[in-house]
């Protein structure tokens, strides 16, 4: 599946979804798409990775660089919908002592908007 990166921007935070495969032909799709992402007053990221089936190394180090840039303006990054399968590659990388996890887009676009108000 190819990837596919759509945007979905909120007042204070950015959703990326994330569906398809990050491999070396288009990784530089998703650095572009991150770099990108905040503008204005957005502050945090949202990936939302329920659709996403693999992800190389280089794309994971990506997540860490939208959170140095989210962290550089106050805010934060939050995973959203990653599939058991994913999940395990991030987790053996211990990713979620970085980043927050939810089950569902809905679940940290709530968080965000909790925070915010």
């Amino acid at each position: 599946m190819a990837l596919t990166i759509s945007r979905n921007p909120y007042e204070t935070f950015m959703v990326l979804a994330v569906s398809g495969k990050v491999d070396p032909q288009n990784v530089k799709d998703l650095e572009d798409a991150i770099r990108n992402a905040l503008t204005g007053r957005q502050t945090s990221l949202v990936f939302d990775f329920t659709g996403l089936e693999f992800i190389i190394s280089s794309g994971m180090g990506l997540l860490l660089v939208g959170r140095n840039l989210a962290t550089e303006r106050g805010g934060t990054v939050l995973i959203a919908g990653v599939r058991p399968d994913v999940y395990r590659v991030f987790d053996l990388l211990d990713f979620p002592a970085f980043f927050k996890f939810h089950p569902t887009v809905d679940a940290a676009i709530n968080e965000l908007l909790a925070t915010a108000g």
